[in-house]
């Protein structure tokens, strides 16, 4: 048990120290994202284009039998449109939504963070939301926090972390136990060695009185 005792003592050492570099990135990079406006790491929130009432109310019901070739901006034009704005560049989504009384399309660029472009789907009006350097900042600490690198290749990182710190947590509850368990039996010991040495010395300053046999002679 004694060696046992040993090996987990040297891994509880070695591991807190793998550990310990762990809980300073989670910490660090927790405290940022907490607190976002504080440190300008919050992207400013994306302003659509004021729908155009007038022009909305000529669109069509957008409904599940709606022919999207028959709005005034297809998703077609839309994606002309984007091409424009940003070239030929990969895109993550389309999409097209209700937004207040109006149909906007919502482009996203497959960048990291991607440029948005809201488009009026009844003017063609266009705006857009290019990835700005706070953005991108904070991108990158949400990856640092969750070690999301390289397409997720990195996360096995994250996991080893993670093990440590479950190994980390598991050998210091066994050896508190132990030595719980240690200090405990000591101290038990040492009371009835107390006990032991107090009865010892009450023995020995107790007076010795003669019997009656060795009085008469």
């Amino acid at each position: 048990m004694g060696k046992v005792h040993r090996l987990l003592r040297a891994w509880h050492k070695w591991v807190g120290v793998v550990a310990a570099l762990a809980l300073i990135s989670f910490a660090v990079t927790g405290i940022l994202l907490n607190n976002r406006e504080t440190f300008g790491l919050k992207p400013p929130a994306p302003k659509p284009p004021a729908p155009d009432a007038a022009a909305a109310s000529d669109l069509p019901k957008f409904t599940a039998g709606v022919r999207l070739a028959s709005l005034p901006v297809t998703p077609e034009q839309a994606l002309a449109i984007a091409r424009q704005r940003f070239g030929d560049v990969p895109l993550d989504k389309l999409e097209l939504k209700h937004e207040k009384g109006a149909l906007q399309y919502r482009i996203h660029t497959r960048e990291k963070p991607p440029a948005k472009l809201y488009i009026d789907a009844a003017t063609g009006d266009a705006v857009t939301q290019q990835p700005e350097a706070a953005a991108k900042l904070e991108k990158f600490i949400l990856d640092l926090h969750h070690f999301n690198f390289g397409e997720g290749r990195f996360r096995i990182v994250a996991d080893v972390f993670a093990g440590s710190l479950a190994l980390l947590t598991a050998s210091g509850l066994w050896l508190f136990v132990r030595e719980e368990s240690a200090r405990r039996r000591s101290r038990q010991i040492a009371r009835e060695r107390s006990a032991a040495q107090m009865s010892d010395r009450a023995s020995v300053s107790r007076p010795v009185r003669a019997t009656p046999s060795e009085a008469e002679g």
